[in-house]
């Protein structure tokens, strides 16, 4: 086996699995609302992860939150098949990965994405001061 071949099949795997993190979220969005923080959302939230621990998936309310979140703040037009469901998540709105990407000087990850966040939200802090 040659890494070419292992590259491959691991991208294709990845690709995959972002797939599967959104096809999660937007089934979230669909059963539960939009993320407006209420009791009754996080009430669904937590009944779902209840349900899918029952069926044997455990997956933590708090990441089922994350990816409802997510869904819904990136609408499948506003998706960027090119950069992973991480990437979007660290962004968190569709404009500021618009800024992130126009902005990139290197390949965009999510650790990336995050340094960006960060500092406009440092920058913006100052200039409110």
């Amino acid at each position: 086996m040659t890494i070419k071949t292992l590259t491959g099949k691991v991208l294709v795997t990845v690709r995959d699995y972002d797939a599967t993190l959104w096809g999660i979220g937007d089934a979230l969005v669909a059963e539960c609302g939009p993320p407006d923080n209420t009791k009754a959302v996080r009430a669904l939230i937590a009944e779902c992860a209840q349900e899918l621990a029952d069926h044997g998936c455990e997956i933590d309310r708090q990441q089922l939150a994350r990816f409802h979140k997510v869904a819904q703040s990136f609408p499948k037009s506003a998706r960027r098949p090119t950069l992973s469901w991480a990437v979007h998540a660290a962004a968190g709105s569709p404009d500021m990965l618009d800024a992130i990407v126009r902005g990139a000087h290197k390949p965009i990850t999510a650790k990336y994405a995050r340094l960006v966040v960060r500092g406009w939200r440092e920058e913006n802090k100052r200039t409110q001061i």
